[in-house]
């Protein structure tokens, strides 16, 4: 090589070097904006967005974990460590700390964020996403466009099919539950809130099969997808499966026991509440967290139909206050009779179910109907009699004496007629 050619490709290197790598614009919530190329130095002000950048294998250098490190769960911190820096609360993150950190990225929250974007734009490009009153889907496609920016496309896709296939996989065990209705509440000890249908967790049962007796919501906002409800609504929207993550225990809704309102809600009859860790459901989301909460509605269904296949339910409280062939009424105060105890009839109930042999062809087993009407609301009353101890009783009368004791739950339940 020539020293005038050396010269140039010399020349040529310097002048390439002073040239900043070229990026990719990020289209996002509140607006374009360019990313560099391979961003090294990431800060992420939402638990999402820590997920994402798990699934892809990119280790943070900042995440507002709302000043408890615990917080970053063991399914993420196996993958990016715990050498990373707290940048403060998810609210209200320090902008002083984002800034030491140098970051060529910031990921932050419409909801949370949107009023100090100026802010986190001029310490270093930043992306806006959805995570606080997104759905599942709308995480998913958050993670998809962050990993555009980081360069990690085909990362995000393999992920994202492995994703596939374990979810598809929780609802081929969960199987149709479009027959019920499900409900994932927070109790933090003061309150009770409801996540909507248009909520990460309310979408996220939707997905899996279930129904929501909630309203859906015409917007998007943070009162819309996480309502603060009273007794009196929970009761109105009268769930069959409660999940419940509680903040502290006991919980608010551990001091509604023996409220009629509470013990008359369908999950609460049945006993279909089940407890779930209130961090992981209520404030993680993203690819890692869904696969993680899977685990519970698939645990929670294998309960309900061991339990339906076994006849076991909570048992009603209190006692019928009048012979079972007549009509309820109170007993005489003379007479001070009262009724057999409604727990007992229900556990009788299930100890005929595979017993009884009805007269007259056709007619389903009384036992059967009665145990689809303790699991599944009421029946028409079936027709024709069976066989206990040697006499034979009707089996319509049978199963209007169960539909008594299903409702039967304080000392005044001759108030409901039998049926």
């Amino acid at each position: 090589m020539t020293l005038k050619s050396w010269l140039a490709a010399l020349g040529g290197a310097l002048i390439l070097s002073t040239v900043p790598a070229l990026g990719v614009e990020i289209t996002h919530d509140l607006g374009t904006t360019d990313v560099p190329d391979n961003p090294q130095r990431i800060v992420v002000l939402e638990y999402s967005f820590v997920d994402t950048l798990a699934a892809i294998g990119v280790v943070p250098v900042g995440i507002a974990d709302d000043n408890d490190r615990p917080s970053i769960v063991p399914a993420y911190t196996e993958i990016i460590g715990d050498d990373w820096t707290s940048v403060g609360l998810r609210r209200e993150p320090s902008l002083e700390i984002i800034a030491s950190l140098n970051p060529d990225l910031i990921i932050a929250d419409t909801s949370r964020h949107e009023a100090v974007y100026g802010a986190l734009s001029e310490i270093a490009p930043t992306i806006v996403f959805d995570s606080l009153t997104g759905t599942y889907e709308v995480a998913l496609d958050a993670a998809k466009t962050i990993a555009h920016a980081l360069g990690k496309d085909a990362e995000i896709d393999a992920r994202l099919a492995e994703h596939t296939t374990k979810m598809e996989g929780y609802k081929a065990e969960i199987g149709d539950m479009s027959g019920w209705s499900a409900q994932f509440i927070v109790d933090n000890g003061q309150g009770i809130f409801l996540h909507s249908p248009v909520s990460y967790n309310g979408s996220l049962l939707a997905w899996f099969g279930f129904k929501s007796n909630m309203p859906t919501p015409d917007g998007h906002t943070y009162p819309e997808a996480i309502v603060n409800t009273s007794l009196e609504q929970l009761s109105e929207i009268n769930p069959q499966i409660i999940i419940r993550g509680k903040y502290t225990d006991p919980g608010l809704t551990d001091s509604w026991k023996g409220q009629p309102l509470w013990e008359n809600v369908a999950a609460v009859q049945k006993g279909n509440v089940y407890d779930v860790i209130a961090h992981n459901w209520s404030r993680l989301r993203g690819v890692l967290a869904s696969e993680g909460s899977a685990a519970d509605p698939v645990e929670i269904v294998k309960q309900l139909k061991q339990e339906r296949a076994a006849g076991v339910r909570v048992a009603p409280r209190g006692r019928l206050m009048a012979p079972l062939t007549r009509r309820c009424a109170p007993p005489s105060p003379a007479e001070g009779r009262r009724g057999p105890d409604c727990g007992a009839l229900y556990v009788m109930a299930f100890s005929w179910r595979m017993k009884p042999s009805v007269a007259g062809s056709g007619s389903a087993g009384c036992g059967d109907a009665v145990r689809a009407m303790l699991t599944e609301g009421p029946l028409i009353r079936p027709s024709g009699t069976f066989s206990h101890k040697g006499r034979r009783r009707d089996c319509g009368a049978f199963c209007a004496m169960v539909d008594s004791a299903r409702h039967c739950r304080e000392p005044l339940g001759w108030s409901r007629r039998c049926r």
